[in-house]
């Protein structure tokens, strides 16, 4: 006897999700635009994301389905010190800090960020 395959809640909207996804929006805009209101709330945000991660559509198109972040490696605002000790220090002239090495993107303070930035975090 073979084991039928379960289907999930999400799957009649996959389409939509891919072509909101393509179409440059974020998970969180797809919950609240498609599919809160085609399931009258009753889903989790949670769950879609989890749907979107495990069927791999994050990767289907070119947006991930997040907020876009500014990289500080390409921000003229930002430069590097050579210490004499030690590797060369990031820094973010217009915040006057100090951006670790373990930042791949920038840092949650960082002022260009969607968020406005928080420099006093």
């Amino acid at each position: 006897m073979e084991r039928r395959k379960r289907t999930s809640m999400y799957d009649p909207y996959r389409e939509d999700i891919v072509a909101a996804l393509e179409a440059g929006k974020t998970i969180r805009q797809i919950y609240d635009e498609i599919i809160c209101p085609a399931l009258n709330g009753g889903c989790e945000y949670s769950g879609l994301v989890y749907y979107v991660n495990k069927n791999g559509l994050r990767y289907v198109t070119e947006n991930d389905g997040y907020e876009p972040v500014h990289i500080c490696a390409k921000c003229e605002r930002c430069g590097q010190i050579q210490r004499e000790r030690f590797d060369p220090m990031r820094i973010c002239k217009e915040a006057e800090r100090e951006v670790l090495a373990v930042v791949k993107t920038s840092p949650r303070w960082c002022p260009l960020r969607s968020g406005g930035g928080e420099v006093n975090a």
